[in-house]
């Protein structure tokens, strides 16, 4: 069955990764003229490539006692296609000197970094659990978190154990929006929203939520404050997931928002391998095709597990039900894989999570339109995969959304793509150069300040220099110079 569900996977992200750089066949149309050369003409870069990147970031360490951070700069080097990230944690968690002590446990390995939208998933080996106290198991997050919260790509880190969320006096951390200034002023306030739960009071946590883009493809997180009360945080996750989201354009609700959903409140259960099931019931009016088929769309059997086991303190697995029926099938299109257990887990979906990134097309006014997309995690921050999905155009959900580019230009027409001290070089085709002649000087500009701006949303590039076939032109036509290094120009753009 796992072998099933991984083929599928491969074949949805090999068609989502699109094909690989090709020089557009254009035989028959008309003389391409290029642009004269100039003594700035380039090697007639394929690809991408880039320079290795080295910067100084503060990593925060133990203590000698364990119970606050020390700050520390370090030197953090990282090729063009690493993740930052990850190389960040790495180095936070191995064994740095004498007076820099590893936050986690020793043997603490990263086993994945996910950063979808701004939501970092730290998952750790299970070595982190071996910390001497829940003191020690707060320090070690707020270290993580202290860490990667200062970068302009993190607004939240979700701190995770083999997949299973961590919990500070039988409440879950949750998501970390904001750094912990002290270690003991925390674990106090956790303490006393311990107390206030069992006195039937509420208690507020952030909460990563998984939602389906508007195209079904991805899964995107958003992060949400929730309150919980006593022990009904499976509960208000449900129905916060049924609500819908509120902050991502692109993403839509999994479930229908009128109809009564939950039957009952979700109970915790042990497996006969030792595992804890959520088992959660649902009412079977919200999901009119499982009696035919006796299977649901993966989108709400996705969206359930990947919310309820990253949020939930050790939840190993969600076992759905409809109607106290077990769900053992969910359905891809036509295709349907079957869980011989009914159980669901996280690994099962972590391969939909996806990111958000803004490609700038242009409305029926002619002002260039900043829009949301779902990608895939690493064509969020990769200039070449943002470049290409702006040259395809709009997809069928981004309905105000026009294309900038004259008709006949894809993808195919990006033939590098190279970084350099925070400048992104795009290299394109000599068909592009052709179709650009007969723009006008509004559409010029919406042409070239839709590639600037699009690739300018990433934090390592500041500005952006256009060749064409590895010519450095003058112009597209005659009004924009672009012998020289881009900047973004945010006020082309419908607010």
């Amino acid at each position: 069955m796992r072998i099933r569900i991984s083929a599928m996977l491969v074949a949805i992200c090999l068609v989502l990764a699109g094909c690989a750089y090709r020089s557009p066949d254009h035989s028959g149309q008309d003389k391409i003229i290029l642009p004269e050369p100039t003594y700035e003409q380039q090697d007639d870069f394929q690809g991408e490539t880039g320079d290795e990147r080295a910067a100084d970031y503060i990593l925060y360490y133990a203590s000698a006692d364990g119970t606050s951070l020390n700050a520390a700069s370090r030197v953090i080097s990282v090729g063009y296609g690493e993740d930052l990230l990850r190389r960040i944690v790495e180095e936070l968690l191995e064994p740095a000197s004498e007076n820099l002590i590893s936050p986690a446990p020793s043997e603490t390995k990263l086993l994945s970094l996910e950063n979808a939208g701004g939501l970092v998933t730290v998952n750790l080996s299970l070595e982190a659990m071996n910390t001497q106290d829940e003191v020690a198991t707060l320090t070690m997050v707020a270290a993580i978190a202290n860490t990667l919260l200062p970068l302009s790509t993190v607004d939240g880190v979700n701190v995770l154990v083999d997949e299973r969320q961590l919990s500070i006096c039988s409440l879950p951390i949750g998501v970390i929006t904001e750094p912990i200034g002290s270690i003991a002023a925390a674990y106090a306030q956790a303490q006393a929203d311990s107390s206030r739960r069992k006195a039937g009071s509420g208690v507020s946590r952030a909460v990563a939520l998984y939602f389906p883009d508007s195209s079904g493809t991805w899964f995107v997180p958003e992060i949400r404050e929730i309150s919980i009360v006593q022990d009904e945080l499976a509960k208000v996750l449900v129905e916060q997931l049924q609500a819908g989201p509120a902050t991502i354009p692109c993403a839509s609700g999994a479930f229908p928002n009128d109809v009564e959903f939950l039957s009952g409140t979700p109970v915790l259960r042990v497996s006969n391998l030792g595992e804890r099931i959520l088992e959660i019931n649902l009412n079977s009016a919200a999901f009119p095709e499982f009696s035919a088929s006796g299977a649901i769309s993966w989108v709400a059997a996705g969206a359930l597990t990947l919310s309820v086991c990253s949020s939930c303190p050790e939840v190993d697995a969600v076992r759905i039900c409809i109607d106290g029926t077990a769900v053992k099938a969910i359905c891809f299109g036509d295709d349907s894989v079957v869980f011989p257990d009914g159980f669901y887990r996280t690994e099962d979906f972590r391969a939909m999570v996806g990111s958000t990134c803004t490609l700038y097309f242009q409305n029926d006014s002619g002002m260039l339109l900043q829009v949301e997309r779902a990608v895939s995690r690493a064509s969020a921050q990769d200039p070449g995969a943002l470049l290409r999905n702006l040259l395809n155009g709009p997809i069928a959900s981004e309905l105000e959304a026009q294309s900038p580019f004259p008709q006949g230009i894809t993808s195919r027409d990006l033939l590098g793509v190279r970084l350099n001290d925070g400048v992104a070089s795009i290299n394109l085709s000599s068909n592009f150069y052709r179709l650009c002649q007969n723009l006008t000087a509004d559409e010029e500009r919406n042409t070239v300040y839709s590639m600037v701006n699009t690739l300018c949303e990433l934090p390592n590039i500041n500005g952006v220099r256009i060749y064409v076939e590895g010519i450095s032109a003058e112009t597209l036509t005659q009004n924009i110079y672009l012998r020289s290094v881009l900047l973004p120009n945010l006020g082309l753009f419908a607010q």
